[in-house]
């Protein structure tokens, strides 16, 4: 009898511990598509681009004055640009 009910212990532990896994992959899951889709790479492939100049990403256009070059990168190639006018 013990034995029986040992046994039904350990598959409704094996039970638990599938379900368990389960539920963790499909929320390792969830996480791996957030951090894809906030990958530099797919921004740019919304159509984002990133700019810098002296090698120091630009956020704010107080960082830059006419003349100013910058560098564009794009989801395909990179561009190198100069500023005209802030505004």
């Amino acid at each position: 009898n013990q034995a029986t009910q040992l046994k039904q212990l350990q598959n409704r532990l094996n039970f638990a511990m599938q379900q368990q896994l389960v539920k963790f992959q499909q929320i390792l899951l969830q996480l791996k598509s957030s951090i894809e889709q906030l990958s530099p790479q797919a921004v740019l492939a919304r159509g984002y681009a990133i700019v810098t100049h002296n090698n120091k990403t630009v956020i704010d256009s107080a960082q830059l004055k006419a003349d100013d070059a910058v560098d564009i990168r794009l989801y395909q190639g990179n561009i190198t640009a100069e500023v005209k006018k802030i505004g």
